[in-house]
């Protein structure tokens, strides 16, 4: 397997979450090899990575309501945060502010939030 193209993965929510930790577990063992230095062994700008490290142009960005992203992604892996964060970028918590449950944030983050039914009924409760 190669990576000819920049990758960006974007997960949202905990399926999200859980399907970056896969796609990033498949695209670590292809490149990297089972010992991890496959890519460092081509040389070039590769020869800086560690083992098991992706390229910089493999990022992955999770977005989560709860705090425990960044644990799903390490949960059974031999990773540290470490090296997981050179790939990836975690927001976590996030809540817009009334936002009571995932239908309601998800209705607050639209385009036309000004309109938006939810968004009118939960201002009018603060």
């Amino acid at each position: 397997m190669g990576v000819t193209h920049r990758v960006l993965y974007v997960g949202i929510g905990g399926t999200g979450v859980h399907i970056g930790k896969e796609l990033e577990v498949a695209l670590r063992r292809d490149l990297c090899g089972p010992d991890g230095k496959a890519l460092i062994r081509k040389g070039g700008a590769f020869s800086k990575l560690d083992p098991y490290q992706l390229p910089d142009y493999v990022q992955s960005l999770y977005f989560d309501f709860d705090d425990d992203a960044e644990q799903i992604l390490q949960k059974g892996t031999d990773l540290s945060t470490k090296l997981i964060e050179k790939n990836a970028t975690v927001v976590k918590s996030i809540h817009a502010s009334g936002a009571t449950s995932y239908r309601v944030a998800a209705e607050m983050l639209r385009a036309d939030k000004d309109t938006s039914s939810m968004t009118q009924l939960v201002a009018r409760k603060r």
